[in-house]
């Protein structure tokens, strides 16, 4: 039977995170939380968004915060 330990010493150094959203006809999801999942505190993350072959309005939202935002990874 394994236990998880905790480790005994915090790691010095933040280990980056990726967050990924996978998207179709999400357009008004993405204009409603992308803003608050963007504005992070964590030093090293990125936002991967995937469209989907959506057919709204997702590929142009992305593409709109992408032009605002250096950590989005539209896909």
């Amino acid at each position: 039977m394994a236990r998880y330990e905790p480790p005994t010493h915090a790691p010095s150094i933040m280990q980056p995170v990726s967050i990924i959203i996978c998207a179709k006809n999400e357009a008004e999801n993405l204009k409603k939380n992308l803003p608050h999942i963007l504005n992070q505190n964590y030093p090293f993350f990125e936002v991967i968004v995937v469209n989907d072959n959506s057919s709204d309005e997702t590929e142009k939202i992305i593409l709109e915060f992408k032009k605002k935002i250096s950590d989005l990874v539209p896909r």
